[in-house]
């Protein structure tokens, strides 16, 4: 293929490895584009992730929300979204939950709002807790030498609560100058932390007011400095094609570090991370999830689990704030271990094996996920097919006992299998299996809204972690 493509990667050469936006590589030779040669094409040689379409998840009822230009996912507060307005309001960031549930208006200590352009969560001072980084790096008009980044620790918001208005005290100030300031200044509405080393990385809209399509990534490493200004280093650039709808507007970085994405007006950009080299992941070509079709898209977030990204529109139409839309990632796994038969439940002895698979005709379409006794399951080298139609399970023993659900995609909502009940036992006699013994416990339980399965714990709670302790 064409530049080591895969055909049905379908994937355009934007970045500096080729062309322009919109001309499909698969059909082209490779060819020279303002000096870059499509050779870095096959960089990556992995399977682009599959995203589904993007789907409204809620409309923001805090009619405050006049042009949203940030946003990030609470990884410490569960159901929690964080954005904050463009140019013209106050130090202020706002707290909803996916469905738009205004939960908050907190406001910045000490701080002035320029002009506000992303936000993002992440790493701070204090490694047990979470902080919300905001940049002030807004520049139109290229006339500021020098922008701002402020950090605050996240306070604790409860996806349940009614609406407050809190001061945030503890706010860090930082100023950021570009490499060649004042000469050759930028405007970036693209704030990135890395969750890993609390680096923060900036992206322009575009490297020039020539508008020739290419943006520039800068990174303020960690640990960052108040009461000085800190040079900027420029790490990477990428192309993404001339024109307001291709110009960079919102990225976020995975809460694993293994991936990052960057929004334009236009479009969803997706990249691997490898050994968590944020800058190098720029020189591979990116995959294209769907975007949202959203008025003035400059937001983009990954969920706190990292499986889907939300993002919001910039524009307030007709009185009304734009919908937080949701795309999830669809995980698959393959399916639990060939040749074992599905037992739906039963008697099993310590040691052995089990499997249970949702019978054919039963079941939609993934993300599929087995739940025991309420608690995701993951495939490791015991298990398998944990995100697949089957289940297998290794090495019992009597915690593997109890109840297990599979829980899947339809067309009208969301629905759950429940298997079991599963009993491990210990140098007893297994008695027969028979048809009746071993049939579904409850069936099919198709449910109108999220299957209403406990959620494990990720050793955090809300405003505090268990990291480092």
């Amino acid at each position: 293929m064409p530049c080591g493509i895969p055909a049905e990667r379908g994937v355009t050469c934007a970045g500096p490895w080729g062309g322009p936006r919109g001309i499909d590589m698969r059909q082209m030779d490779c060819f020279l584009f303002v000096g870059a040669v499509c050779l870095a094409a096959a960089a990556w040689s992995g399977e682009c992730p599959r995203f589904l379409a993007p789907a409204q998840a809620g409309t923001p009822e805090n009619a405050a929300l006049i042009e949203a230009s940030g946003l990030a996912a609470s990884r410490d507060c569960p159901g929690v979204l964080w954005t904050h307005n463009d140019s013209g309001d106050g130090p202020k960031v706002y707290a909803l939950t996916p469905q738009g549930r205004h939960l908050g208006v907190y406001t910045l200590s000490g701080v002035t709002a320029v002009d506000w352009e992303d936000m993002a969560a992440g790493p701070g001072p204090d490694i047990s807790r979470d902080y919300l980084y905001i940049g002030d790096t807004g520049n139109n008009g290229l006339y500021r030498g020098t922008v701002k980044l402020h950090r605050v620790p996240e306070p604790v918001v409860d996806a349940g609560q009614a609406p407050v208005a809190e001061t945030l005290e503890g706010v860090e100030s930082f100023t950021l100058a570009y490499p060649l300031a004042p000469l050759v200044v930028y405007d970036c509405e693209t704030l990135m932390v890395d969750p890993a080393t609390g680096d923060v990385y900036l992206v322009s809209k575009d490297s020039s007011a020539l508008d020739l399509g290419w943006s520039t990534v800068f990174r303020a490493a960690a640990p960052l400095v108040s009461g000085a200004t800190m040079v900027l280093e420029e790490v990477a650039s990428f192309y993404t094609g001339p024109g307001l709808m291709n110009q960079v507007t919102g990225g976020d970085i995975a809460p694993d570090g293994a991936s990052l994405l960057i929004r334009t007006y236009q479009s969803v950009l997706w990249w691997p991370v490898s050994a968590g080299n944020v800058a190098a992941a720029f020189s591979q070509p990116p995959c294209l999830p769907p975007p949202p079709n959203e008025v003035q898209g400059e937001t983009i977030a990954f969920a706190a689990d990292g499986e889907g990204y939300y993002t919001l529109s910039e524009a307030f139409v007709l009185g009304v704030p734009q919908p937080v839309y949701f795309s999830r990632l669809v995980v698959e796994e393959p399916e639990g271990r060939p040749g074992c038969l599905n037992s739906y439940g039963g008697v099993f002895e310590a040691g052995g094996e089990f499997c249970l698979r949702l019978p054919d005709g039963i079941g939609g379409d993934a993300p599929y996920q087995w739940y025991h006794n309420g608690l995701p399951l993951v495939s490791d080298g015991r298990i398998s097919g944990a995100r697949s139609r089957s289940l297998s399970v290794l090495l019992l023993n009597a915690d593997d006992s109890g109840e297990y659900t599979c829980a899947y995609e339809t067309g009208g909502g969301k629905a759950a299998a429940v298997f079991g009940p599963v009993r491990v036992v210990v140098g007893a006699e297994l008695p027969a299996h028979s048809g009746a013994g071993l049939a579904l416990a409850a069936g099919l339980l198709v449910l109108s809204g999220a299957v209403a399965l406990r959620r494990s714990s990720r050793g955090r709670i809300c405003g505090r972690s268990m990291r480092g302790e």
